[in-house]
């Protein structure tokens, strides 16, 4: 009698496991079919372009399968005569945007203040951080910005070309880039491959609550250089030789060395320490960190986005025009850049 309650209450056992899974299994195919639960947030890693699950609604913030506005099915979410891309980004990156990050006036915008970017911004840059910001309007900036099919010039590209080329945001960033996530940062730019040296830097906490300190590793003479290719030049020498470039035939500054090791330069200009803006100092990329490492860098005298620098000097370009005032993306006023390192 023992043994057949014994076997009686197995029995049961084991049926209430078997409904305990059918219950389960049914749970987990509605949340596999209907994405509810946890399941159907997005994961917001170091880079919030990247970690989404394939059940996610964050595709549709910036694509639409059936009713797009622009080629790559982007919906084009911000109002203007800009190109797809760019009314797409800024949508979220725009003051009072779904990002800290502001590229229009290069700001980053926290709880604590708004703080400057360390790659400038396309209509302004911060000149005072904090709870009561200050801006001044840009000189010169990447033209990301322009009309679809919009070409502009890049200097020191191929001339076979035109040296034209459209620029977008996408030209440098990838937002689905998840490998370098500190700034989606491309790792094939305008069809050059750099993935064997891609561009890579550290951003660290600020002097102030909320700010960014940027560090600057390596990578950034080959991104830059993927299209101003005649710029990247990192043979000794590079001032006196007349016929550098493949593009056009110039004398070009040196990029890739450590200006420490040149007779005359100001080592009270530059930084390899986590760079905080706005700044006089321009940043060196170092892969370590130390100054063993350092290195002269395209963004040492150039900003990314745009600066507020002036300018009254003029030089020749290879198509015979001349950049007329353009402030050219430089750091300081009137190639000041040069001055405060070779403090002639």
């Amino acid at each position: 009698m023992d043994e057949e309650n014994e076997e009686k209450k197995l029995w049961g056992e084991v049926k209430r496991m078997k409904r305990q899974l059918l219950i389960l299994s049914m749970v987990l195919v509605f949340t596999l079919v209907l994405g509810v639960g946890v399941a159907a947030a997005y994961t917001i890693s170091s880079n919030i372009h990247g970690g989404y699950t394939a059940d996610t609604a964050a595709c549709g913030q910036c694509h639409s399968t059936h009713a797009a506005a622009g080629k790559n099915l982007i919906q084009n979410l911000e109002a203007g005569t800009q190109n797809d891309v760019y009314r797409t980004c800024v949508y979220c990156h725009k003051s009072g945007g779904q990002s800290k990050y502001d590229v229009i006036n290069g700001a980053i915008v926290t709880g604590t203040g708004t703080y400057a970017s360390s790659a400038g911004g396309f209509d302004q840059v911060v000149t005072t951080e904090g709870a009561t910001p200050v801006f001044a309007a840009v000189t010169s900036e990447h033209d990301v910005d322009a009309a679809n099919g919009t070409t502009v010039w890049v200097p020191g590209y191929d001339t076979n070309a035109g040296n034209y080329m459209e620029l977008t945001c996408a030209s440098c960033h990838d937002p689905h880039n998840t490998a370098n996530t500190a700034r989606a940062l491309r790792v094939n730019v305008n069809g050059v491959d750099i993935s064997a040296t891609p561009p890579t830097l550290d951003i660290a906490a600020g002097t102030v609550l909320g700010d960014e300190a940027v560090s600057y590793q390596s990578g950034w003479n080959e991104f830059c250089g993927a299209c101003h290719q005649d710029f990247k030049q990192t043979g000794a020498g590079s001032g006196d030789d007349t016929a550098l470039g493949t593009y056009g035939s110039f004398a070009r500054h040196r990029v890739g060395m450590d200006p420490s090791l040149y007779a005359g330069t100001n080592e009270n200009s530059w930084t390899i320490a986590t760079l905080s803006q706005p700044s006089p100092l321009m940043p060196l990329q170092s892969s370590d960190g130390t100054a063993a490492n350092q290195q002269v860098m395209c963004l040492t005298c150039h900003y990314a986005h745009g600066t507020k620098a002036t300018n009254t000097v003029t030089f020749n370009r290879a198509d015979g025009t001349s950049t007329s005032t353009s402030s050219t993306l430089l750091r300081l006023d009137n190639r000041g850049v040069c001055q405060v390192c070779h403090n002639k």
